[in-house]
């Protein structure tokens, strides 16, 4: 079949990129080519001169500000038999106003990593996306002890207060969002955003820990574990979640493993803990995670292609 993955950003200028999206688009053309399939990731910031009138299925990749809606809208006009789905993990995430109009012309399906209930999909598919970021073959070399990544979120925000009090504890993220953390009483160490390598070493990787904490939202209605799971078990760096994240836990697929060792609710819960002991259980896990991605890859080869 002949697939095309529309991205939004221009198409990375090395093999590290900080955008989550990008890298999922990237494994599952690597995956698609692969099994014999024709597929292309299309970035769609510029007008890109695609003229292509035969492809078999369009996959939007998430949605982003910088949408360049026109550009993406004309390709998908430009393959009126072609099968149309969107590609997203965040549950808050919107389309677009362009692709909900689309919607009441064409079919437009949902790949998901949570269960959706927007009635202008036309099917929803429910996939744990985020185990296509694990990658295996990372060099990790450890420099520091513990970091939390990512933008900064209300309903976190007590959690954010329970950890972030000691200036030992990295944070990454964008020069904005440190002020918005600071805002609310955290103490960290601010290092810039984490790079992550398609042929090299991520520099999660200089890390022994990480944290996990979730929405309060999740801790109800499940969403499959985030990417960050996945890139600290690529680089070696152990993850600790904090003891709210346990509903999702026994409903993941490392909820018949051994995790209660790494529940904790607190920053002075970290000083406590032997690195080479934690990366020995959780290295434990890495053949189920592994399955993880490959049977997601396979179900989004089956969905696109059925």
């Amino acid at each position: 079949m002949k697939i095309c993955i529309i991205e939004s950003p221009q198409p990375p200028k090395t093999t590290q990129t900080t955008e989550a999206h990008i890298r999922q688009a990237i494994e599952i053309e690597k995956y698609l080519k692969a099994q014999g399939h024709k597929a292309e990731i299309v970035y769609t910031y510029y007008p890109t001169g695609n003229n292509v009138t035969d492809y078999d299925v369009i996959i939007k990749s998430y949605a982003t500000y910088y949408d360049n809606a026109k550009e993406q809208l004309r390709i998908i006009s430009n393959n009126p038999k072609a099968k149309l789905f969107w590609l997203t993990n965040e549950y808050d995430l919107e389309i677009g106003g362009s692709f909900c109009k689309l919607a009441k012309t064409r079919p437009i399906n949902i790949i998901a990593n949570f269960h959706d209930t927007r009635k202008m999909f036309a099917k929803h598919y429910f996939v744990n996306m985020n185990a296509l970021f694990f990658q295996p073959s990372k060099i990790p070399k450890k420099k520091y002890d513990v970091c939390y990544y990512g933008t900064f979120r209300k309903n976190r925000s007590k959690y954010f207060k329970q950890y972030f009090t000691d200036d030992s504890f990295y944070l990454s993220t964008s020069n904005r969002n440190f002020k918005k953390f600071k805002s609310i009483g955290c103490k960290f160490t601010p290092i810039s955003k984490l790079t992550w390598s398609r042929t090299g070493y991520d520099t999660l990787g200089y890390f022994k820990y990480s944290l996990y904490i979730e929405d309060e939202y999740t801790h109800n209605v499940f969403n499959n574990l985030a990417d960050r799971f996945y890139e600290a078990l690529s680089n070696e760096t152990v993850i600790l979640f904090d003891e709210s994240c346990i509903n999702t836990l026994i409903k993941s697929e490392i909820g018949a493993l051994d995790y209660n060792d790494f529940l904790i609710s607190s920053f002075d819960d970290i000083k406590k803990r032997n690195y080479a002991d934690d990366l020995a259980k959780q290295k434990k896990w890495i053949p189920t995670i592994a399955e993880e991605k490959a049977n997601a890859l396979k179900y989004i080869e089956k969905i696109i292609t059925s």
